[in-house]
């Protein structure tokens, strides 16, 4: 709602910071609307300041939550951290993860040309939402995309991007340009390609030789969208 974005199937995502044992999140109707109860283990929260994963999914939400009760001063401390807080502390980090993200999903890449080759329309497009999932987190871990609403997380990963062609084939992997299931899976391998030029001098040492590899493969096909 703080957004102005709030409809009549909004949900409401309430934090609660717990000294003892954290206890599991809980989601239920309350007059209509969903609730969803995320309990925060103050003894562990440190991790969305170390851990590249939880800053990305937290720390927007964190920045811009609305305080209700905090006689301790918990939640005042944990917001005030988080607005301070400056993506290139945790930058070696997130590029390990962004190393690992981009080697895992090699296979993506041969699930695609395998199954356009078999014109497998069902294979392509399943292993192309998974790419085109994985290079947006890619892309986030390496600009430090910190948004505040999952529903624009893709805008906000493309306006982070600064690469005019990554952005063009992005948005056609994800399917907003109305082409068939071979487009966006060549797309989606000239944006992996694209991905790996961009960010090469952070992956890892023992990523970089399959990931050439595998660019080099996608490459020899000559395919153009």
């Amino acid at each position: 709602g703080s957004r102005g974005e709030l409809d009549r199937y909004s949900d409401l995502d309430l934090h609660v910071i717990v000294e003892a044992t954290r206890p599991p999140d809980q989601m239920f109707y309350r007059d209509d609307r969903l609730v969803f109860v995320n309990f925060l283990d103050r003894a562990n929260r440190e991790a969305m300041f170390t851990d590249p994963w939880y800053a990305l999914k937290n720390m927007a939400a964190v920045r811009t939550a609305r305080i209700l009760f905090d006689p301790k001063g918990w939640y005042a401390d944990y917001q005030h951290r988080a607005n301070v807080f400056n993506w290139s502390e945790i930058t070696m980090s997130a590029d390990a993860a962004l190393s690992w993200v981009f080697t895992e999903n090699v296979e993506m890449v041969h699930k695609i040309l395998g199954g356009l080759i078999k014109n497998d329309d069902e294979k392509t497009l399943y292993a192309t939402v998974e790419l085109v999932h994985a290079l947006t987190n890619v892309s986030a871990l390496a600009n430090g995309v910190l948004s505040n609403s999952e529903n624009r997380f893709w805008r906000a990963v493309s306006e982070s991007e600064h690469d005019s062609e990554w952005k063009a084939l992005y948005w056609i992997a994800l399917g907003f340009k109305s082409e068939s299931v071979q487009a966006r899976a060549e797309a989606v391998l000239r944006l992996y390609q694209r991905t790996a030029l961009l960010y090469r001098n952070k992956l890892l040492l023992q990523h970089q030789s399959m990931v050439e590899r595998v660019c080099a493969l996608i490459a020899s096909r000559g395919q153009k969208v």
